[in-house]
Order: C-alpha cells, then sequence, then structure tokens
C-alpha cells in the first residue's frame, strides 16, 4: 500500500509539472486576440477615431486636404511653457504652426503642454488619418523615467493597458533602435526606446497602425503605379513623329 502511494504521488507530481510547463509555453507563444475596436486609447486618441474628433483635443490644429490615396498627416512637437515661442501668434491658444517642421509628415505645430495638462510627459504626437479616420499613432514621451531597457517598458505598457500577448522583436531589429512589436488582430503595436535623431529629449515612443487601413493604402499605391504604367505605354503606342 505504501509503494502505491509513492508511486501514485510520483505520477501526480509529474502530471503537475508537465501541465505546468505546457502553461507557461502557450502564455510565452500567447498572441493578442484584441479587434480594432479594442485598440487601446493613447492620451485621448485611438485608432478609428474620426479627424474631427482627434483635432478637436487641440483647438487651433489643421490638416491639409487629403492627398490622391486618402492620407492625411500631422506633426505635433510639444514644448514646456518657457520655451514656448514668445510674441507668437498662437501664444494664447497654446498653439501655432511650426515653420521648421518637414513636409513629409504633413503640417507641423508647436504645442504649449502646459495648456494641455492630459499630455503632459509627451513630447511628440504623430497622426495619421485615412478617409479621415485615425489610421496611425505614435506617442514621443519625455525622459524623466529612464527605462532600464525595451522589455520593461513594454511591461509597464502591458500592464498600464492590461494587454495579454507576446511581444516579438521589431521589424528591423539590425537598426540602433531597441523596438518590440505586438501585433493584434486589428493593429499592431511598437515600442522602442531612444533612436530618434530628431529630438534627443524623447525617452520612449510608442505606435499603434490599423494594419487594414496600412495594406489599404499598399493596394492604392499599387493601383496607381499601374495605372500610371498603362498609361505611359498607350502613349508609347500611340506616338507620332
Amino acid at each position: 500500500m505504501k509503494r502505491l502511494t509513492l508511486s501514485a504521488l510520483f505520477v501526480l507530481a509529474l502530471s503537475s509539472l508537465a501541465w505546468a510547463q505546457g502553461n507557461s509555453g502557450s502564455l510565452q507563444n500567447a498572441k493578442c486576440a484584441l479587434t480594432l475596436a479594442q485598440a487601446p486609447e493613447l492620451r485621448g486618441f485611438r485608432l478609428g477615431m474620426s479627424q474631427e474628433r482627434a483635432l478637436a483635443h487641440l483647438p487651433g490644429i489643421s490638416v491639409e486636404p487629403a492627398d490622391k490615396l486618402g492620407l492625411t498627416k500631422v506633426r505635433l512637437a510639444l514644448m514646456n511653457h518657457d520655451d514656448y515661442p514668445r510674441g507668437s501668434v498662437g501664444r494664447d491658444q497654446g498653439v501655432q504652426i511650426d515653420i521648421t517642421g518637414g513636409t513629409a509628415e504633413g503640417r507641423s505645430f508647436l504645442v504649449d503642454s502646459s495648456k494641455f495638462p492630459d499630455l503632459k510627459g509627451v513630447k511628440r504626437i504623430r497622426l495619421r488619418f485615412i478617409d479621415g479616420r485615425v489610421s496611425y499613432l505614435q506617442i514621443g514621451y519625455d525622459d524623466a523615467v529612464a527605462w532600464n531597457d525595451v522589455d520593461e517598458f513594454v511591461r509597464a505598457i502591458s500592464k498600464s493597458l492590461g494587454l495579454e500577448g507576446n511581444w516579438q522583436k521589431g521589424s528591423d531589429p539590425d537598426s540602433d533602435t531597441k523596438e518590440k512589436e505586438l501585433p493584434c488582430v486589428g493593429f499592431l503595436m511598437t515600442a522602442s526606446l531612444g533612436g530618434d535623431t530628431g529630438d534627443y529629449r524623447i525617452g520612449a515612443q510608442l505606435s499603434l497602425e490599423d494594419m487594414v487601413a496600412a495594406r489599404m493604402i499598399e493596394k492604392r499605391q499599387n493601383d496607381q503605379k499601374e495605372k500610371a504604367k498603362r498609361q505611359e505605354e498607350e502613349r508609347r503606342k500611340t506616338f507620332k513623329p
């Protein structure tokens, strides 16, 4: 009887160990099941939000008309009140055009962070709209928090936003930027530390991208290229010397 009891306990222990190892592996390989509608909100912005609603968070911000692809971009650089340009037209409102900003990112604005308490700790915001909806959102945080590594950063993100899933290496692991990605059902979240030559004061960045919208833009680009190619071929065929 005693021998049977010991054997039973031994089998039970092995079963428990196997279950624990299997459960650990499933957690490690867990995927993010969140849809686009469940994408987290970052400082009042979220994927799928209308352009009008997004811009309403920052009175004085405007965007250029959408391009042929239906794409619009805007870049916001947040500044401390003491550093904000004095005598500027938008000083009372806390928003003004950044004439040094590049056109590749759409219109650029300087934002007085003291006017927008909800954006405390943020140094930069990038937004892209496709067909009038937020398709890409990037938040650049200041360096007030010194993260030891990107893994510590993503653990804090996951805990704060209640995210589940396994973060993976970034799409460009050979770059100097330390980056991790969390692929979800309807969107991609990317976290990175450093790697921003435009503003050394940015300590970490977090972005969300609607992958369906991204593929739609890619299709439109390809369609335009094919159309231009057909038009070029037609011009060659109908050329008369």
